[in-house]
């Protein structure tokens, strides 16, 4: 009955037992490792670790520390260090920069120099190698002029003659020489007092040139100047002349003269560019002046002679 009693016996009057209110919320963490012993909170006995794994043999070629321990006894971290690393020495900080590279702009083709030549000038500059050969050959050469001539001077009466010259000499890319037979006849009166005049005149002289340097693409300008010594035959227009003496009349012959001067001649015209042909060969015109500074005898007065003709060129 007295049992019975106690249970009967309304809760309040015992007295309630106290709510427990809500304590901070412990999270706890997901292992990373699936053999790592959970670890709660308010467990009176941790967790047995688990016997760690055999460390693997080295690969070949690593590297290995002899006083390493081996087994269970050597720590199983994945940070360790190789002792060679340890043991070598820190390597200097590195000065070099990173040089920034950029695209450099695209550059202009150069120009053509062919592209500023005038049609005439291209062809010269593709001639060139062919009339001057970089071995420079000499080479035999020919020029031929047949001329005519306006002789005059001061004290000369002048007239006019017809003639004939010819070089023959040798060239190379930039000089030439060459011999120069010449051939006048016609009429040139002397002084009036005389009546006397020159009817030919041979001579020979030398001749410098420019060499094949005349030669310009499809055609030619040759520039020569040489000296001349002539042989003038002269004669009377009557076959004696009276001259009055003194003591009566004497008759008197007429003199040859030699006369002698420089020359200068400009030929020019266009080229044959035959390549069966061993020679080049040219067709022009032909002008020049003869200058007769006197006779080596004398009897000569200065004179000149203004000529133009026809040339003919082969080298």
């Amino acid at each position: 009955m007295a049992s019975l009693a106690i249970v009967a016996i309304p809760l309040p009057v015992l007295g309630a037992a106290p709510t427990a209110e809500p304590g901070p919320t412990v999270q706890v963490p997901e292992p990373t490792d699936a053999t790592a012993p959970i670890q709660r909170p308010g467990s009176a006995e941790a967790a047995t670790p688990t016997e760690p794994a055999a460390p693997t043999a080295p690969a070949e070629g690593t590297p290995t520390d002899a006083t390493a321990p081996t087994g269970s006894d050597a720590p199983p971290s994945s940070d360790a260090v190789p002792s060679d690393m340890l043991d070598a020495e820190p390597a200097a900080p590195s000065t070099t920069t990173t040089a920034t590279t950029s695209t450099p702009a695209p550059r202009p083709a150069p120009a053509d120099p062919d592209d500023e030549l005038t049609p005439n000038e291209a062809i010269t500059k593709a001639y060139a190698p062919r009339f001057r050969p970089a071995d420079n050959p000499g080479r035999f050469n020919l020029a031929v002029r047949g001329m005519f001539a306006y002789a005059g001077g001061s004290k000369l009466v002048g007239g006019r003659m017809g003639g004939i010259a010819a070089d023959v000499g040798q060239t190379w890319n930039h000089f030439g020489y060459a011999a120069t037979a010449t051939v006048w006849g016609g009429r040139m009166g002397l002084q009036p007092s005389s009546g006397n005049e020159m009817n030919a005149m041979i001579g020979i002289g030398p001749t410098v040139g420019l060499g094949r340097l005349a030669l310009l693409g499809r055609g030619f300008l040759d520039l020569r100047v040489g000296y001349d010594f002539f042989y003038g035959v002269v004669n009377r227009r009557s076959d004696t002349i009276l001259a009055q003496q003194d003591d009566g009349i004497t008759v008197t012959k007429a003199k040859n003269l030699v006369p002698h001067g420089p020359r200068l001649r400009l030929d020019l015209g266009l080229l044959s560019l035959d390549t069966h042909r061993r020679f080049f060969h040219g067709v022009g015109l032909s002008m020049g002046y003869q200058a007769l500074v006197g006779s080596l005898n004398g009897g000569l007065p200065p004179a000149h002679m203004i000529t133009i003709g026809i040339a003919y060129w082969l080298g």
